[in-house]
C-alpha cells in the first residue's frame, strides 16, 4: 500500500485518500469483509486508533458505520479553516459518551490550534463543550462554574 500503509489521523493521506487505496487493496486480495475490517485496524495509529478504540463494540465490528465515522471525523484533517467551521458547529452525535464527546472536541482544538499553549487549548475546549451543549447564557455560567469534567 504504499504511501497509505498506516493511517493515524493527522497527516496526509486524509481518509478519503487512504481508504480508497485501502478499498483497492482489499478487492485486489480478494479479502472478505471480516478480513478487510482486520487489516483496516491494524492499519491505525495514533488518534486514528484511539478514535477506532474509543468507539462501541458494535461500530468497531462493522467496517461500514466505522468508515463513515472516520470520514466524518477525519476527511478534513489538516485545513484548518474547515477544522475552525467544524468546531464552531460541533454538536454530539446521537449517543455519544459525553467523555467521546469532549475528547473529540479536545482533537479539534488540538489540530485547529498547535501554536497555543496547552492553557490556551484547555480553555478553548472548555468554551467550545459549553457552547455546544449548552443553549443560553445561565447554563453556560452554570458549567463554566462547575467544570467538573475538565479538571
Amino acid at each position: 500500500m504504499n504511501n497509505f500503509d498506516i493511517f493515524d489521523g493527522t497527516s496526509t493521506p486524509e481518509w478519503s485518500l487512504f481508504k480508497t487505496n485501502f478499498d483497492f487493496t482489499a478487492i485486489k486480495n480478494g479479502w472478505n469483509q471480516e478480513q478487510t475490517l482486520q487489516m483496516l485496524i491494524s492499519k491505525l495509529s495514533g488518534k486514528a486508533l484511539k478514535f477506532y478504540e474509543r468507539r462501541p463494540n458494535t461500530i468497531q465490528k462493522d467496517y461500514e458505520a466505522l468508515c463513515k465515522l472516520f470520514e466524518d471525523r477525519f476527511d478534513w484533517v489538516g485545513y484548518s479553516y474547515l477544522s475552525l467551521k467544524h468546531l464552531e458547529n460541533i454538536a454530539p452525535y446521537p449517543g455519544e459518551l459525553i467523555e467521546e464527546f469532549k475528547h473529540r472536541i479536545e482533537e479539534l482544538v488540538e489540530g485547529t490550534f498547535p501554536n497555543k499553549s496547552k492553557k490556551d487549548q484547555e480553555q478553548l475546549v472548555i468554551e467550545n463543550f459549553i457552547n455546544a451543549c449548552c443553549c443560553d447564557e445561565e447554563e453556560r455560567e452554570l458549567v463554566k462554574k462547575s467544570c467538573w469534567m475538565f479538571s
